[in-house]
């Protein structure tokens, strides 16, 4: 998401490298990808309201690298999984919508399991209960 700053500035009339610096941050970025502070306190501290949901996902700009078809022929050779860090309010419905949930062995999100990647714990968490309330 390398324009999310872009988009998060030019919505709050931000200057774009301070909200950068404020999203690299690994304090930051680890107490809000690994769940530690609520979503919404993600845009006010960002200097926002929190936006609609429309609108959040029109400025996150959510969108699939590799369409779901390809990737269920990848799992006849191997278990697929995706590990990210993110908030679950924002990625589990996008990967639900495009049907990823469904072609994947397991979806790790860093605000379920409060495990943010590089840390190897990342790896091994397991997270399906919130994807079981979406089917």
């Amino acid at each position: 998401m390398p324009a999310l700053p872009e988009r998060i500035a030019d919505r709050a009339g931000a200057d774009e490298q301070a909200v950068r610096a404020m999203v690299t941050r690994d304090t930051f970025r680890r107490s809000s990808w690994g769940g530690d502070r609520p979503e919404p306190a993600f845009w006010h501290h960002a200097g926002i309201v929190p936006p609609s949901a429309a609108l959040r996902d029109e400025m996150l700009d959510l969108h699939l690298l590799v369409p779901p078809e390809r990737i269920a022929g990848w799992r006849m050779e191997a278990d697929i999984w995706v590990v990210s860090n993110h908030r679950h309010e924002r990625l589990l419905p996008a990967l639900a919508r495009h049907g990823l949930d469904e072609v994947v062995g397991r979806i790790e999100v860093s605000s379920l399991t409060g495990r943010v990647k590089p840390d190897p714990a990342t790896w091994t968490g397991e997270v399906d209960v919130w994807l079981a309330g979406l089917r």
